[in-house]
């Protein structure tokens, strides 16, 4: 958790009126994901704010899950489906799809954890002037559930060093900033998130709102040694990209996926001797 972060325990209880009738698109990516659907699906058509739209783009789900989605009725939920491919080629699909006035991107599983969320941000938003970026905090839940709070802004400093704000799910995004910024980079399997914004970082003319509060809870899924490995290499060349070759080098001694990798690779090696000498 960052030191100062707050969180009002008593957030929802404020009584807000959203100002008129900000449309807001949630996009979903999901790939085999029947499991963690119908918690993410309820926590959105029971808010109490109805203009919304929820976009699902399927990667050729061979269990429930397009099942799932269909067996919600309400006329906001909408399906597309699409040959197997990267999670950010499927966010870009929904963007492409997307009708609100602003966008929140959301994994199978996450919870909008009130069903006055989309009120409050609509109402924050439009207070604050309709910025490009309303960057909140994200609660992640732990492989063993535990959750945990995180705030980071969106500063030029933060991404040079390979930071990036809470999560992608706590930021709102107005739809005009994929005109000024472009797509998710959709080769990226991992960092696609941290491209993007490395690019809101460094233009000139984009604006954001911080605010220390959480709308979204999300499940931290399991990772393995791979998806370490591939996220060093990922963010090097991001780094190296945006900023240069000696940030991308600065960045090799501050971060932690090369250690994280190694820890899992040692325990699988740990396991396939342990599994051996049986």
């Amino acid at each position: 958790m960052t030191p100062g972060f707050f969180l009002e325990k008593d957030v929802f209880a404020e009584q807000v009126e959203p100002i008129g009738r900000l449309q807001i698109s949630l996009v979903i990516p999901t790939r085999a994901s029947s499991q963690f659907l119908d918690r993410t699906i309820e926590s959105i058509v029971f808010q109490k704010y109805p203009f919304w739209e929820a976009l699902f783009i399927d990667a050729d789900s061979k269990d429930r899950t397009a099942e799932i989605i269909r067996s919600y009725k309400d006329p906001r939920i909408r399906l597309q489906t699409m040959p197997k491919t990267r999670v950010f080629e499927m966010i870009n699909r929904g963007l492409s799809m997307a009708q609100g006035e602003y966008i929140l991107i959301l994994n199978p599983g996450d919870e909008l954890m009130h069903p006055r969320v989309l009120s409050m941000l609509s109402y924050n938003v439009q207070r604050e002037g309709l910025v490009d970026l309303y960057i909140t905090a994200s609660e992640v839940r732990d492989e063993e559930l535990i959750p945990h709070l995180i705030f980071r802004p969106l500063t030029i400093e933060n991404t040079k060093k390979g930071i990036q704000p809470s999560s992608l799910q706590s930021v709102l995004f107005k739809r005009d900033v994929f005109k000024k910024i472009g797509l998710f980079n959709g080769k990226l399997r991992n960092r696609g998130a941290f491209d993007f914004f490395c690019r809101c970082a460094k233009h000139p003319n984009l604006t954001s709102v911080m605010l220390e509060r959480v709308f979204v809870t999300q499940n931290q899924m399991q990772q393995n040694a791979k998806f370490y490995l591939l996220n060093f290499i990922e963010t090097f060349r991001i780094l190296f990209s945006q900023y240069g070759f000696l940030f991308a080098f600065r960045w090799i001694f501050l971060q932690k996926d090369l250690l994280r990798f190694l820890q899992k690779l040692k325990v699988k090696v740990k396991r396939a001797f342990q599994k051996g000498y049986s």
